[in-house]
């Protein structure tokens, strides 16, 4: 005997049996839920909280800014629906009519309920300050079952039996139509936006765009430069390049210029004004690559170029090391906003050598404090590739980077930051080649250069 569901039965029911399949699923695939639940669950709810509910650096129509607004949706759905979708939401609102065969009357209150949800989700994510297009995903199902009632009210009113016949050529038609901006945009999907708006361009302009489209072309780039595993980038997406890149990933935030060989810019860093130090670096220099995805300029590539001859990188000493950059940063005080320096500030040089030849012998670069008179105030030592690391196992053409740190004194002055490298007894090793166009007081014989000039004041 079949038992009859009354319609608040069949929706618990329903829920029940959806509520049961989506915990197996969590489950499932979901290793620390499935550790611990309510810890799980306790930490996405604290963490969706935190970030997602404080301002978030974003774009909208032109402008950087904080909280775009609710009209943020309405303008990132519009460029993520397909033409097909669009058309389909059009004949839904247009099939509602009551023109002909009216909607059958149990269609009703489950539209109703789709189009509730729509709606009420997207004004759920309205009032969060953190807002990007990808937040609407759970409802583009319900979007696109929507727009195929649209499609099916619009059969319903061609004459009968007329469309049983179009109904397969329509399907076709559709699937075809739909499908093809995915195929025009494989396999970077995620750079697909609405032509009828103007496609990608026009959502340059308009909305954040980039979730790490593209990268992939950069690093398959930069892996096939020689030695690429010596290679040292910084770039705004330094967690998905180095998943991917042979070489060393700096953030924008470590960009060292003694230590980083390529920047690389991002979309949604540049339309956001994040990574300044990294765009301030590249502002007129020309790029190596250039990636463009859809109409939309996803990446540059910007090589480091070498120092100016006219500083002391390019120094040779012994005919054995090369000098090829020097980098040197402050220290900032607390309650100091500028990036001047000042007296009792700690100033960290960082050297970048490359070996011309194998050596037999361990080599240790010298940092050395001089005040004005040239009489020594500090100074630091550290083996020629940091800690643990030798020259006499080093390779041809073989770099190596260190970083020296030393605190001025809090006395006014000005200070010149010295280097040279000595052999194990303490001696220096002669410098056998200058930069041409190296200032003569920049020289300091026999074996030292002088690198930066400090004021401190």
């Amino acid at each position: 005997m079949r038992v009859s569901r009354t319609p608040a039965t069949r929706l618990v029911t329903d829920g029940l049996l959806w509520g049961a399949l989506a915990l197996a699923v969590a489950m499932l695939l979901w290793p620390a839920f499935r550790t611990d639940p309510i810890g799980t669950l306790r930490q996405m709810v604290d963490y969706t909280e935190s970030v997602g509910g404080s301002d978030h650096e974003n774009f909208f129509m032109g402008q950087p800014v904080g909280d775009p607004g609710p009209l943020y949706y309405l303008v990132a759905l519009a460029f993520r629906l397909t033409p097909v979708t669009m058309l389909g939401l059009v004949l839904l609102v247009a099939g509602l009519v009551p023109l002909g065969r009216r909607l059958p009357s149990e269609w009703a209150p489950r539209l109703a309920l789709l189009v509730a949800y729509c709606v009420l989700f997207v004004a759920m994510m309205a009032l969060a300050p953190k807002k990007f297009d990808r937040y609407l995903l759970p409802i583009f199902p319900v979007v696109e079952v929507l727009a195929a009632v649209g499609f099916w009210l619009a059969l319903r009113r061609l004459p009968r039996g007329l469309g049983g016949r179009v109904l397969p050529i329509a399907l076709l038609v559709l699937g075809l139509v739909q499908i093809a901006p995915a195929a025009l945009v494989f396999p970077y999907y995620l750079a697909y936006y609405n032509p009828l708006l103007g496609g990608g361009p026009a959502a340059r302009r308009s909305i954040v765009v980039g979730w790490g489209e593209g990268l992939d072309i950069v690093t398959a780039y930069l892996n096939s430069k020689p030695d690429a595993e010596r290679l040292t980038v910084a770039g705004f997406y330094p967690r998905v390049m180095s998943a991917q890149f042979k070489g060393s990933i700096l953030s924008d935030k470590q960009y060292d210029a003694a230590t980083a060989d390529y920047i690389v810019l991002y979309v949604n860093a540049v339309q956001r004004d994040l990574a300044n130090r990294l765009r301030s670096v590249t502002r007129g220099k020309r790029s190596e690559l250039v990636v463009r995805i859809n109409g939309i300029e996803y990446a540059r590539v910007y090589p480091i170029p070498p120092p100016p001859r006219r500083d002391a990188a390019g120094t040779q000493f012994g005919d054995a090391l090369r000098l090829e950059r020097t980098f040197m940063r402050s220290d900032e005080r607390r309650y100091l906003k500028s990036d001047e320096v000042n007296p009792g500030d700690t100033v960290e040089l960082t050297l970048r050598w490359v070996l011309l030849q194998p050596i037999t012998e361990d080599l240790t670069a010298v940092v050395q404090l001089l005040d004005q008179r040239g009489a020594l105030v500090a100074q630091h030592e550290a083996p020629v590739g940091g800690v643990g690391s030798r020259t006499s196992t080093m390779r041809a053409n073989e770099i190596a980077i260190e970083a020296h740190r030393i605190e001025l004194p809090e006395m006014p002055n000005q200070y010149h930051l010295v280097v040279g490298l000595t052999r194990a007894n303490g001696e220096w090793l002669p410098v056998t080649s200058w930069p041409e166009r190296l200032a003569e007081e920049a020289r300091r014989l026999p074996g030292q250069v002088v690198v930066e000039t400090v004021d401190a004041q």
